[in-house]
C-alpha cells in the first residue's frame, strides 16, 4: 500500500492507493497520493512516455483522479516515495479490466 512504500526504497513492488490529485505539466505529470507531494507517495509520468498513453486512448491524465489505482515499478526516493512509470501497462485502476 502507499503507506508502506517508503520501506521498499529500490525495490520493484506493486503499489496500491487512491490517486488524490494530478499535477499535469508540459514536460512531466505527477500523481499524487496524499496532500503533501514533498512526503507522500507519487507517480511520476516524464513527457517522453506520454505518447504512450496517448496511444492507448488515455489523453488527459485527470482519469486516474479520485480513482484507486494499483502502480507496478520500482520505488525510489524523491521528496518522499516515488515510482516513475514508463508505460501505461504499469497502472492499473482497480475494479476496471
Amino acid at each position: 500500500s502507499v503507506i508502506d512504500a517508503e520501506r521498499y526504497i529500490g525495490e520493484k513492488r506493486c503499489v496500491k492507493g487512491r490517486v488524490v490529485s494530478v499535477l499535469d505539466r508540459k514536460d512531466v505529470t505527477f500523481l499524487n497520493f496524499g496532500s503533501d507531494f514533498k512526503k507522500d507517495f507519487t507517480v511520476v509520468i516524464f513527457q517522453k512516455n506520454k505518447a504512450k498513453f496517448y496511444k492507448m486512448g488515455i489523453t488527459s491524465f485527470d482519469l486516474y483522479k479520485n480513482k484507486e489505482i494499483v502502480v507496478t515499478g520500482k520505488i525510489q526516493e524523491y521528496n518522499g516515495p516515488e515510482i516513475i512509470v514508463d508505460d501505461p501497462s504499469q497502472i492499473e485502476i482497480v475494479g476496471r479490466r
